[in-house]
């Protein structure tokens, strides 16, 4: 756009900023202070629940011009408002009851409208229930799989369950304390009694437990104390490794390399067999050559 002049003028400089804070998923002086100053300096918030969000805001001095509920059945609502407001020069803040939005937490389609409309999105990082978990879940490797809450119907859990477990990593879950009992249920039946458990309940909070076991005895522990119906879980459970002798792995691989060879061709037959079978390419390729030549020797 041009001024009277016909000077270029920069339309960013008058739009404002989304800013997307985490907060205490327990304790109040878990709050950042960089979390606090932008609190205090937004004129609107937005909250998955303001009056959770109204006791954070007192305890830190703030006093926004609005605050407005953005729960997952308001959010989308909400879009035009943000849009507008950050389109006047205003900035606004979004936060969940506990955590960082968008994280299992309502905020993810108004992020999306911002970037979408070419304004600025800054993340305030924070609190973080799974970062909580897996600080003290001691994972040698660090490596691990982020799923959130399962679907509710036994079925569609035990299904996701399953393919999850298919992919060999550690998996941290959020769970309701009114639907701990059947997660237990569910994780016993589909990844088996030697699964390695990191759980915890209430974390950060004056009744915060962290207990380690075995999928087993998962639900002996949930029993043992009334307080565990109550409380929000996070859940990372590691699947027992089974280690099968190699000669066994190579006599599987092979087994199917005498079918796949002649229909496919060694190295495609070769690629198969290494990827099913999880053994080397190198390996799974000499297995192929034995069986070509012994098929073209007759």
């Amino acid at each position: 756009m041009k001024d009277t002049q016909g000077n270029v003028e920069d339309d960013t400089a008058t739009v404002g900023v989304l800013y997307v804070v985490a907060t205490p998923i327990g304790h109040l002086a878990d709050l950042t202070e960089r979390a606090r100053q932008i609190l205090c300096a937004t004129p609107t918030i937005l909250a998955e629940d303001t009056r959770v969000t109204a006791v954070l805001l007192r305890s830190i001095g703030a006093r926004p011009e609005s605050l407005l509920s953005s729960d997952q059945f308001r959010e989308s609502a909400r879009i035009d408002t943000v849009l507008t407001r950050l389109r006047s020069g205003a900035n606004v803040a979004l936060v969940s009851d506990a955590g960082t939005p968008g994280i299992s937490d309502p905020g993810a389609p108004i992020v999306a409208a911002v970037r979408s409309a070419g304004m600025t999105v800054v993340p305030i990082p924070g609190c973080s229930a799974l970062a909580a978990l897996a600080s003290v879940s001691g994972l040698a490797d660090g490596r691990f799989v982020f799923e959130g809450f399962l679907p509710g119907s036994t079925s569609g859990r035990n299904k996701r369950l399953a393919e999850l477990h298919k992919m060999g990593l550690s998996v941290i879950f959020y769970e309701a304390p009114h639907r701990i009992d059947d997660f237990a249920k569910s994780l016993l039946q589909v990844w088996g009694a030697t699964t390695h458990l990191v759980v915890g309940r209430e974390v950060t909070k004056a009744h915060e437990e962290i207990w380690s076991g075995s999928a087993d005895h998962f639900e002996s522990w949930l029993g043992a104390s009334p307080f565990r119906a109550k409380g929000e879980y996070v859940v990372m459970a590691t699947a027992a490794k089974v280690d099968t002798p190699m000669d066994e792995v190579v006599a599987q691989a092979n087994a199917w390399l005498e079918e796949l060879v002649p229909l496919v061709g060694t190295n495609s037959a070769a690629k198969i067999a290494a990827k099913v079978g999880n053994i080397s390419r190198t390996i799974a390729y000499e297995l192929a050559l034995t069986i070509n030549n012994k098929n073209k020797n007759g």
